[in-house]
């Protein structure tokens, strides 16, 4: 920061001693009325005070550049480090969305690991009502064979029938046990499928998890770059606005600014002329307030036109109908330029628009304004149409809702926030017949479902 501050003042000290120098040059050269190849003393004053500015420029930037490594490396490198940048952000991108592939492809098999877990789980269930069953038989036996054990204590006449089905109901107890021994090893297999299974599903949820960190990890990096990707955008429009304030001095006048504007109705020829001698003298004094801003003096003539364009302009509104006359700035200039060249524009002052007829309209129904900034960007879209299809029309005068008040504008998003009703459109409409030279005055309406709700 200490750097940057005595750079600052470095160069204003420069430009400073730069300036006085080129000043008192320029004082001495307009002394002594010098001649430089074959120029008048006056225009060698102006080479010597141009020449004097190059100087300024160039040893500013001279200055700038040998001292500041991030200024010559935002200038001369920093398409090539955005380049780079973006290259990264693209590179980043792709990784990522290979890993939300592989995140999605392990969802999926996780899903079917589930689902297999949840047969694996049904089986187990009638496996284990089976077994329930064939111990309640089981138990059912061993109380029968209990029971003819006693009979055969008290019976003993008997003995040999009930041996018999004593052998009978052992081989049948042999045979429940059989299967209960079989199901049992069926149920031990599905509680090892299942606890396999459960394994298979943790290490997956372990990888999900890794892969997740990663996407994140990967956002984070994106952010970054974005971040700066930001930054250095900022710092262009920065650095291109530096330039072009070097490059261009104070503009007092744009090319196709308007410096007089008049309606004129002209019957007679001469009236014609002192018409048209009224828009340059008006012309002449816009001109003078806005490249002389201390001391002007309006009896200076600084607007220059050709005759030709003159007499041109008075042929074409010498037919007895209504003109709107402009007079427009030729190029860029800058405080202090002794000409300003200008050029004439007329058109026939006819009506554009009638009372009522609607200028631009913009549907809300998709949009969402609970909000005043939300609600201004549509309202600012509306008045952007109405007066982009206003200038095309040929509108050339001023362009403003009721007197020109921005409250207006304020109170309707106001409305539109505050509005009971979902407001689905919104219109601007004219309030009086407009003709050319304007002004075209605006109303704005407020609809919900083809009814009206206010209008400002």
């Amino acid at each position: 920061m200490t750097s940057a501050f005595v750079l600052i003042f470095s160069v204003l000290i420069l430009g400073g001693i730069l300036a006085a120098l080129g000043d008192r040059l320029g004082t001495k050269v307009g002394k002594a009325r010098l001649s430089l190849f074959n120029l008048r003393p006056k225009q060698t004053a102006v080479v010597v005070t141009v020449i004097t500015g190059t100087v300024i420029a160039a040893s500013t930037l001279g200055l700038l550049f040998g001292l500041s490594k991030s200024l010559r490396q935002g200038v001369f490198q920093l398409d090539k480090i955005l380049a780079t940048r973006r290259q990264e952000l693209l590179e980043v991108t792709a990784e990522k969305e290979q890993t939300e592939e592989q995140l999605e492809l392990a969802q999926q098999n996780q899903l079917t690991a589930q689902r297999e877990l949840k047969t694996i789980e049904a089986k187990f269930a009638t496996a284990q009502a089976e077994l329930d069953v064939f111990r309640e038989q089981a138990t059912s036996l061993r109380e029968e064979i209990a029971s003819l054990a006693d009979e055969q204590q008290e019976l003993k006449t008997q003995r040999d029938v009930l041996a018999t089905q004593s052998q009978t109901l052992q081989a049948k107890v042999g045979e429940q046990n059989d299967i209960i021994e079989a199901r049992s090893q069926e149920i031990a297999a599905l509680e090892s499928q299942q606890s396999q299974l459960q394994q298979e599903i943790d290490s997956r949820d372990q990888i999900i998890a890794n892969l997740d960190g990663a996407i994140a990890s990967k956002d984070q990096v994106l952010s970054g770059l974005e971040g700066q990707i930001f930054d250095l955008e900022e710092q262009i429009n920065i650095l291109q606005a530096n330039y072009i304030n070097f490059r261009s001095g104070n503009v007092a006048l744009t090319t196709g600014e308007v410096l007089a504007f008049g309606v004129v109705r002209i019957i007679d020829r001469n009236v014609a002329n002192q018409a048209v001698d009224e828009l340059l003298r008006e012309a002449n004094r816009n001109a003078i307030m806005a490249t002389r801003s201390v001391n002007p003096d309006f009896d200076e003539a600084v607007v220059q036109i050709t005759n030709a364009q003159v007499q041109q302009l008075v042929n074409q509104i010498s037919d007895g109908r209504d003109y709107v006359v402009r007079l427009l700035s030729a190029g860029n200039y800058l405080q202090g330029e002794s000409e300003v060249q200008v050029f004439p524009d007329a058109v026939l002052n006819e009506q554009v628009f009638r009372k009522g007829e609607v200028i631009a309209a913009l549907s809300l129904e998709d949009l969402s304004v609970q909000n005043p900034t939300a609600a201004r960007q549509p309202v600012d879209f509306l008045l952007g149409a109405a007066q982009f299809r206003a200038r095309r029309a040929g509108v050339l005068g001023d362009i403003q809702v009721r007197d020109g008040n921005v409250s207006h504008i304020v109170k309707f998003v106001e409305g539109i926030n505050q509005s009971l009703e979902p407001i689905t459109e919104i219109r601007a409409i004219a309030v009086q017949n407009t003709a050319n030279a304007g002004p075209l005055v605006l109303e704005l309406v407020a609809i919900s479902n083809g009814k009206i709700v206010f209008r400002v």
